[in-house]
Order: C-alpha cells, then structure tokens, then sequence
C-alpha cells in the first residue's frame, strides 16, 4: 500500500480481506508480470508515512524503461538471489555506484 494516509500503508495487503478500504492509491500486484517474482526490501519499517513504501527487488521485463524506486533484475539474476538468499542470516542490501562498490569486500571478492 503506498497511500501514506492509509492504516495499511507500506504493507502488502490482499484487498479481498479489507473490509473498509481507506486508501486512494496502490498497486494490484497480481496483475503486474514484472512481480511474478521478486523480494521484499524492509525499507521503513517504522511505516512513517511519506518516507517511502513497499519498495522490491522483482523482474526486469524488455518494456520497462526504470522504478520509483524499485531495483530489476533479469529473471535468471533473480532466481539466483532468491534460491541463494537466506533471510534468517540477516541480509542487508546495499546500492552503490560500481566505483563505490568496488571497495567493499563482499563485492570486490568476487571481482563485480
């Protein structure tokens, strides 16, 4: 729910379950292909509103041009991080510039 005024706000919700729906915009993501599959980032998990909602790592498709905020990847490249990612570890998601990144241990280990 990306509606800041909505009790539901930066939360999946199924409409189906809602009785009283109180928002004024969301996405109906079954009906998207590009979260087919995906991930769900814990970006503000205090839900304070207008500081951003519902944010993901989900499907990169040939006609999309960019997010709002979103990070796609290609099918191939998702899957591998969705069989390989074990959330009990803890994971922690961090975006850099590749120069940035490239003093990062994890990422200079494996040469990306």
């Amino acid at each position: 729910m990306d509606d800041p005024a909505s009790r539901h706000y930066n939360r999946i919700v199924d409409r189906a379950r809602v009785a009283h729906p109180d928002w004024r915009s969301s996405e109906k993501m079954g009906a998207i292909p590009d979260y087919a599959l995906g991930l769900v980032v814990a970006h503000n998990p205090r839900r304070v509103p207008g500081a951003g909602s519902c944010i993901f790592l989900h499907l990169w498709l040939p006609r999309r041009t960019g997010t709002a905020g979103c990070t796609v990847l290609r099918e191939r490249d998702l899957t591998t991080l969705v069989r390989w990612l074990d959330a009990a570890r803890g994971p922690v998601l961090v975006q850099l510039p590749r120069a940035e990144a490239a003093g990062w241990p994890a990422t200079s280990a494996r040469g990306s």
